[in-house]
């Protein structure tokens, strides 16, 4: 994990997921946007380095994520801690919610979610409704990579796809995609 050092002691902390479709993505490519994620909330932004896939299955991914929270929450147990994720990166730091509610773990002080890719299988209205706005986010485009990150895994099942979990304390407003994923 490379932190992005803090001006002061009790700055808040941020847990950084990187987005890239679970594949692309990196600490040094997200080196900028933690530094500037430092320097403007005077924190210390920690960015996890995953392995991606195809070298590394899908859910020990989300065990990493899992255990770079409690590592920052253990560095620094008296700072609130935000989690922030883009994408892909989004997506885990949704999965991550339900995973610590699972655990009884205390949940982060915040999040700041980036477009989170929350539905790995794609059967939200919006990517039909949108194919005229976003020519690169197509239903083919995004089951190719949700494919290649999840295996043989069925797309729906969370954690994968957070967009399928309970929900877990957050407003309905606030869920990720719910009404579009509900029968």
């Amino acid at each position: 994990m490379n932190p992005c050092a803090s001006r002061t002691r009790r700055a808040p902390s941020f847990s950084t997921s990187t987005g890239g479709a679970f594949v692309f993505g990196s600490p040094a490519s997200y080196r900028n946007r933690a530094m500037r994620l430092a320097y403007r909330f005077d924190a210390e932004v920690f960015v996890p380095d995953y392995r991606s896939r195809p070298s590394t299955p899908s859910p020990r991914r989300s065990t990493t994520h899992l255990v770079a929270y409690q590592y920052a929450r253990a560095l620094r147990p008296d700072a609130p801690l935000f989690i922030t994720g883009d994408s892909a990166g989004g997506g885990l730091a949704v999965s991550l919610f339900g995973r610590l509610r699972e655990l009884g773990e205390p949940m982060p002080d915040g999040a700041i979610l980036l477009s989170p890719w929350t539905d790995l299988s794609a059967s939200g209205a919006s990517v039909d409704g949108n194919r005229e706005r976003d020519r690169w986010f197509t239903r083919a485009h995004l089951s190719h990579w949700a494919s290649y990150y999840a295996g043989g895994t069925d797309l729906r099942t969370p954690p994968l796809s957070a967009a399928f979990c309970r929900p877990f304390g957050l407003a309905a407003s606030a869920h990720p995609r719910r009404a579009e994923t509900r029968s």
